[in-house]
């Protein structure tokens, strides 16, 4: 086969770009009066809206050719199968099944462990080593064993009543952990000790410093306070941590929220609210088995079209909610570790780009810091609004959420429309200003727009629509990761790294510079100096 830029449905796609490179958006909403209709598609309780990117239908037809070429379609399909697609690690990358209600008889009894401790600890029946019950819970994890527990419990504060305090302990920094021992009473604390491997530096040093702070704070039975959710139990047992819920190995780490790794929104929330998460991201699971287009597809379809055609290197994510402001990191870990791949599935020399700088800030406090670039800036950066019509807080001012969602169609209109110099001196002109500030600030003033961006729309932030948005954004990732040919559930590249900070570990816990790299031991001595 052909090296994708020399496929035809690939020049098709770039002869495409070219003749069109001169129509703007508005030029198109002109051209198609009901655009913002035809380009819009339901997928769950989500809308995807995609009337101001920079294409049409022929556009999208082409998308749909390239990804027919490269089998986008067999290759979801064989993930949802449970086949063997993470081939660097001979493993299935089968996350679907872990949200499935009729599912595997191993990952039932995942869950039904899950359901056990959560009910123990609910009423009491688990209790600490002192005899009172958990009032708090911290997880102890990183990367994909802490982003989204995180995200999720963070986005149902205020709106579900919490069953107990969920805390996060990842980074090995001990302002971290001296943060959680300085607030929280060890007596009353249970700490979930997440790791697929068991074997994660970070986690590690984090449980084990937490395992003598509880053992100094209640005794011999400090175990009764550690539980571990890990695909290694008896690497957690080795360490003295005995009660633990296993998952599979094939579970990918930014995955990992549809397994045990979700323990802490279920012990937050009930396990109900676990579960209407699961369904939530099973319903963009039967999307993908029922539809010949859905919006997951065809979303990683227009990040590729955005990439190598339109050239563009980054993507901002704008939920204009305070509730999903922490989705931006999940998806950078799930974008930039999935995408960040110089080689092809089978180890070919890529020559195209893939993957972006992901980034962005709720709205509207990047209205107030980076959307600038956004606006005016000599990069084009696509965009991901995300509102809710609704908030789902009972007691908020109407008000302030109609400004919240007027804020973000204002911010898309202007993206997409911009105003003309002419439009600008126009403007001033009516507001009175005189021809010689007119002349001065018309120019600086000019929004170029033209600016391509989607906006997501759901009634509100829950459990069910929360599971369907991080479903919706896993398969968008693949279908793009697919068209170019790169493995999406590997991460090599963060393994060296690793390798090399053990090797500068030891230099500093021998108080010796001569194994460091100069970098290092130049550093280092300066630091060390009196």
């Amino acid at each position: 086969m052909k090296a994708l830029p020399d496929s035809t449905a690939w020049k098709k796609l770039a002869e495409h770009c070219h003749a069109h490179a001169s129509v703007s958006i508005r030029q198109r909403f002109d051209q198609q009066t009901n655009r913002a209709v035809e380009l819009s598609t339901q997928a769950g309780p989500l809308r995807f809206h995609y009337s101001r990117q920079r294409l049409d239908a022929q556009t999208v037809d082409l998308l749909y050719t390239l990804a027919d070429r490269c089998r986008v379609s067999e290759k979801v399909a064989a993930v949802m199968r449970g086949d063997e697609v993470n081939r660097s690690e001979h493993r299935s990358a089968c996350h679907n099944q872990l949200r499935a209600t009729h599912t595997t008889t191993a990952i039932e009894s995942m869950r039904q462990q899950m359901r056990q401790l959560v009910d123990a600890v609910h009423s009491g029946a688990l209790k600490s080593a002192t005899g009172q019950r958990f009032s708090h819970i911290v997880n102890i994890g990183i990367g994909g064993s802490d982003l989204g527990p995180r995200l999720v419990i963070d986005a149902l504060a205020n709106q579900l009543p919490q069953k107990l305090a969920c805390h996060f302990l990842a980074n090995i920094d001990p302002t971290a952990l001296s943060r959680i021992t300085n607030r929280y009473p060890a007596g009353e604390t249970l700490f979930l000790v997440s790791s697929k491997s068991f074997g994660t530096e970070e986690t590690l040093a984090n449980a084990k410093a937490a395992m003598a702070w509880v053992r100094d704070a209640v005794g011999s039975h400090f175990a009764r306070h550690f539980i571990a959710i890990t695909a290694q139990p008896d690497k957690a047992a080795a360490i003295g941590i005995t009660r633990s819920i296993p998952f599979p190995d094939w579970v990918g780490g930014r995955f990992s929220l549809w397994s045990a790794i979700g323990l802490p929104i279920a012990l937050t929330y009930g396990m109900d609210t676990y579960e209407k998460l699961l369904h939530g991201g099973e319903s963009i699971d039967k999307l993908l088995a029922s539809e010949a287009r859905p919006a997951p597809i065809l979303a990683g379809l227009i990040d590729v079209w955005n990439r190598n055609f339109l050239q563009c290197g980054a993507l901002a994510i704008l939920p204009y909610t305070e509730r999903l402001r922490l989705l931006p990191d999940y998806l950078q870990q799930l974008f930039m570790e999935s995408q960040g791949k110089h080689l092809t599935e089978a180890g070919e020399a890529l020559a195209y780009k893939t993957g972006v700088v992901l980034f962005g800030s709720q709205g509207t406090n990047g209205q107030h810091s980076f959307h600038q670039l956004l606006h005016q800036g000599s990069d084009i950066i696509p965009c991901d609004f995300l509102l809710p019509l609704h908030n789902a807080d009972a007691t908020a001012d109407s008000d302030h959420h109609h400004r919240l969602i007027a804020n973000c169609l204002g911010q898309s209109l202007t993206l997409a429309h911009g105003e003309s110099t002419t439009e600008i001196a126009a403007r001033l002109r009516a507001e009175g200003h005189p021809e010689d500030e007119i002349a001065a600030l018309a120019a600086h003033k000019t929004m170029p727009g033209n600016r391509p961006h989607s906006l997501i729309t759901f009634e509100k932030v829950d459990a069910y629509t929360l599971g369907a948005l991080i479903a919706f954004y896993e398969y968008r990732m693949m279908a793009a990761s697919f068209v170019w040919g790169i493995n999406p559930f590997d991460q090599w590249g963060v393994e060296l790294g690793k390798l090399s900070s053990r090797s500068i570990l030891q230099s500093l816990r021998a108080n010796s510079a001569n194994a460091l790299d100069p970098v290092a031991a130049e550093l280092l001595k300066r630091n060390t100096k009196d």
